[in-house]
């Protein structure tokens, strides 16, 4: 069977980094594998953060502008305000492990 070089590569790539931060790959694609079916922190986070850019949105199709775009001249600063507000967000709800590996 033909095999690309660098679908081989990517995959060789992610191989070496599964195995670096020991992530279980298998176990990624498993439903009830180690890491769960879904992080429901994630999806409402990610909905949240759809919900702070539309106010900041100047689309052009469909046409759209936002009232804090509109006060702002017609700027989309939506990128900028759902990067900033997201990653607050996530860092807020992640649960984090005090333990450090030794």
């Amino acid at each position: 069977m033909w095999e690309d070089p660098i679908v081989a590569e990517v995959h060789r790539i992610r191989e070496q980094l599964a195995a670096k931060f020991n992530y279980d790959v298998e176990a990624i694609f498993a439903p009830n594998g180690r890491y769960g079916a879904v992080n429901w922190r994630t999806i409402g986070v990610f909905l949240v953060g759809i919900a702070v850019e539309i106010p900041f949105m100047n689309a052009s199709y469909p046409q759209f502008e936002g009232p804090a775009a509109h006060a702002l001249s017609g700027a989309d600063i939506s990128w900028l305000v759902g990067f900033v507000i997201t990653g607050a967000l996530y860092f807020a709800v992640t649960p984090r492990d005090t333990a450090r590996p030794g």
